[in-house]
């Protein structure tokens, strides 16, 4: 099998909202599945990522612009999944502080998309956790991952990308609340009550300690 039915890498994207509302919340999680929109902008065409509630929140690197838009020309499939969120203090009032991060982009042939639909089912779990599972790999290991029907995984792990002064990251896997809040979307209403008796109970406990120390 010829490689050019893959190719997959990590990019940075720069967020929407210079609050950071979106990648805070609980609608932006580690591990999350992103299409990619290409769009004809007054200063170029940018590629936006949406997220699986239909709204953009952020875009990449001007360097992704073109791969994707040729991959999109060849009726390839365009995904991004969400690795980590990280902010970069203000050095002025020219230059506020933003946040950015890096998805892993994914583009690939439609024939091969039964394997790597469970490829990416693997890929988000483990990004949930925290990892970097490399996705830039050769036509061996796209050869590997067809014939096992997704179940071939990396081994290897991508390197975070250095942060620099007034950099840092702050998100970059799901906490146990964001998981009880994920399971209760998929329809368990358990989790559900859990989620908001964790809140609850992390609400009190401020409450509380804010009496004791006589505030109120």
């Amino acid at each position: 099998m010829a490689q050019e039915v893959y190719s997959g890498e990590y990019a940075k994207f720069f967020g929407l909202d210079p609050r950071g509302v979106d990648f805070m919340g609980a609608d932006n999680l580690v591990g999350d599945k992103y299409d990619i929109d290409i769009r004809d902008e007054a200063d170029g065409y940018k590629a936006y990522l949406v997220n699986r509630f239909g709204k953009e929140v952020a875009y990449l690197e001007n360097r992704m612009v073109r791969p994707v838009q040729l991959a999109q020309a060849k009726g390839w499939e365009t995904r991004a999944y969400l690795s980590f969120v990280a902010f970069t203090e203000a050095t002025d009032e020219e230059h506020p502080g933003y946040y950015w991060g890096q998805v892993a982009v994914l583009m690939y042939d439609p024939h091969i998309s039964p394997a790597m639909e469970e490829f990416e089912k693997t890929l988000s779990a483990k990004m949930a956790d925290g990892g970097r599972p490399q996705v830039d790999f050769g036509a061996q290991s796209v050869d590997k991952l067809v014939s096992s029907n997704g179940s071939w995984f990396p081994t290897d792990r991508a390197a975070m990308p250095k942060m620099g002064k007034g950099s840092a990251v702050v998100k970059d896997h799901r906490t146990p609340n964001e998981r009880l809040i994920e399971q209760s979307r998929n329809g368990n209403k358990g989790c559900y009550v859990l989620s908001w008796a964790f809140i609850i109970a992390i609400i009190a406990l401020v409450v509380f300690i804010l009496h004791s120390c006589g505030l109120f």
